[in-house]
C-alpha cells in the first residue's frame, strides 16, 4: 500500500514556531487556537508571501520545530516496512534541503522512515492527489471533497484547531488525533481490504 505523509501539522508542529515569529513581527497575540480555517491568514491582511516567508525561515533556521507526536518517527519505521510511505507537502523546491534536515533532526529518515520527499505545488489545492496514493494522512481539509470523489482512496485528517468545525459524513475520510490513531486505522483498513 502507498501512504502519503504531509509535514506541517502532522510531523512537524511548526505553528508555534510560526505563531511566534509572526506575532513578534507584526505586534499580534495569536494562538494556535485561533486558526480556525486552513487559509488562516487570508483574514490578517498579511500578503500570502510574507506568511510563506516565515515559515521559509522557520525551516533554514536551527531552532528545533517540535513533533507533533512523539511516536511519529516510530511508526512511521515500522509502516515504512510493511508499505511504500513517502512525505509529500505542498511547499515550493527550496524547501527541499532545509524540510530533510528537519525531518532528520528528528531521527525521520530517508530509506528508513520513508522512501520519497515529494514536494507538489500549494496549487491546486488537490495536487496531492494526482500522484495516487492509496491512504493520505493530511491535516488539510480542502483534500476531503477531492478524495470523496476518488476509488480506493482514504484519507485520514490529523485533527487540528483549523479542521475541526468540518463534519465527516463519509467513510473515505477518517478524523485521527495521534500517530497511535494512524497506525490503528490503517491496520483496520488493510483488514477491511482483504
Amino acid at each position: 500500500m502507498k501512504i502519503a505523509v504531509d509535514v506541517d501539522g502532522v510531523l512537524l508542529d511548526l505553528i508555534g514556531s510560526f505563531l511566534q515569529l509572526f506575532n513578534r513581527r507584526y505586534h499580534t497575540q495569536y494562538e494556535p487556537s485561533d486558526l480556525d480555517r486552513y487559509d488562516f491568514y487570508h483574514n490578517w491582511n498579511v500578503p500570502k508571501q510574507q506568511i510563506y516567508q516565515i515559515f521559509f525561515e522557520i525551516y533554514k533556521s536551527k531552532c528545533e520545530t517540535p513533533l507533533i507526536d512523539p511516536t511519529a518517527p516510530y511508526i512511521l519505521n515500522h509502516l515504512n516496512k510493511d508499505h511504500h510511505v513517502d512525505i509529500v507537502s505542498a511547499r515550493d523546491s527550496q524547501f527541499y534541503d532545509h524540510l530533510l534536515r528537519k525531518l532528520e533532526d528528528h531521527g525521520i529518515i530517508k530509506g528508513l522512515s520513508y522512501r520519497n520527499l515529494v514536494l507538489v505545488e500549494e496549487t491546486p489545492i488537490d495536487s496531492k492527489l494526482a500522484h495516487r496514493y492509496d491512504i493520505y494522512i493530511d491535516d488539510n481539509p480542502n483534500l476531503i471533497k477531492p478524495v470523496q470523489n476518488l476509488e480506493d482512496i482514504l484519507l485520514l485528517l490529523f485533527n487540528q484547531p483549523w479542521n475541526k468545525s468540518i463534519e465527516i459524513v463519509n467513510g473515505k475520510v477518517c478524523r485521527v488525533h495521534n500517530w497511535t490513531e494512524i497506525i490503528q486505522t490503517i491496520r483496520m483498513h488493510n483488514l477491511h481490504k482483504i
